[in-house]
C-alpha cells in the first residue's frame, strides 16, 4: 500500500522565477569641456538625460599629451563615474578655448576641426582627428558660443 501511495505522487518540478528581459542599454555621447588646467566631462544619452558633470585635472597641454589626458579622462568619467563601458559610448564632442577652424562641412565632419589656442600653443591643431583616433569613435570640435 505504501509504495503505491509513493508511486502516485507527483515529482517535484522547481520552475525557475521569471526574471524581466535586460534592458537595452542607451548609448552615450560624451562631452568634453576643455580648460587649460582641467576638462569636464558630461555624457548626454539618447533620450536627452544628462549625467552628472565630473572634472579631471590636465597637466600637459601640448596637443599629444591633452589627446592623451582627454581620453584618459572620458573613459575614467565612463567607466568609474557612469559604471558604464567604453563600448556604450557612439561620440564624443569636445569644447575648447580658442578658435575652432573648419574648411568647410566635409572637410570639418573628416577632420573633426582644428583649433588654435595661444594658451595651448596650439596653431591648426587637428584636435578632433587626434581625439577620435585615441577613442575609436567620431569627435566633434565645437566652435566657442
Amino acid at each position: 500500500w505504501r509504495q503505491r501511495a509513493m508511486a502516485r505522487v507527483a515529482p517535484l518540478v522547481v520552475v525557475p522565477e521569471a526574471r524581466p528581459a535586460p534592458r537595452p542599454v542607451a548609448p552615450l555621447v560624451v562631452g568634453l569641456d576643455l580648460a587649460v588646467d582641467g576638462v569636464r566631462c558630461v555624457a548626454l544619452s539618447e533620450d536627452g538625460t544628462s549625467s552628472p558633470c565630473r572634472g579631471f585635472p590636465l597637466a600637459n597641454v601640448a596637443l599629444e599629451g591633452a589627446v592623451s589626458a582627454l581620453a584618459n579622462a572620458a573613459r575614467a568619467y565612463v567607466e568609474t563615474t557612469l559604471g558604464r563601458g567604453w563600448a556604450d559610448v557612439v561620440a564624443v564632442g569636445v569644447a575648447p578655448p580658442g578658435v575652432v577652424v573648419e574648411e568647410g562641412r566635409l572637410a570639418a565632419a573628416e577632420e573633426g576641426g582644428c583649433v588654435t589656442a595661444k594658451a595651448f600653443g596650439w596653431d591648426r591643431a587637428p584636435l578632433g582627428a587626434a581625439l577620435s583616433n585615441a577613442l575609436g569613435v567620431p569627435a566633434t570640435v565645437a566652435a566657442p558660443a
